[in-house]
């Protein structure tokens, strides 16, 4: 799960070389999903899961789209706190 620095021959092929003020990183596949997980996956399942609950309870839609961004608030708050330990994990 390491980040490893690309050498120079790599960034030839790369489009963003131009604009690139570091050198080009290669991150794992497993860091790849994981990074997917938290940032897309697991938002998307926690405020799908709290809309069926709260449409389930009969509250209105309005209630429900409350939900669903308090959700998304809370998840990428507490993302945002442990961001650090997260960055860690990654760059193992």
């Amino acid at each position: 799960m390491a980040i490893s620095k690309a050498n120079s021959m790599s960034c030839g092929s790369c489009l963003m070389r131009e604009s690139c003020q570091t050198e080009c990183e290669q991150v794992s596949a497993s860091s790849r999903w994981k990074a997917l997980l938290l940032s897309y996956i697991l938002p998307f399942i926690l405020m799908l899961s709290g809309m069926i609950i709260a449409q389930s309870i009969g509250w209105s839609d309005a209630a429900i789209g409350g939900v669903a961004i308090g959700i998304i608030g809370v998840y990428y708050g507490v993302l945002w706190l442990v961001r650090k330990q997260i960055d860690k994990s990654l760059t193992k």
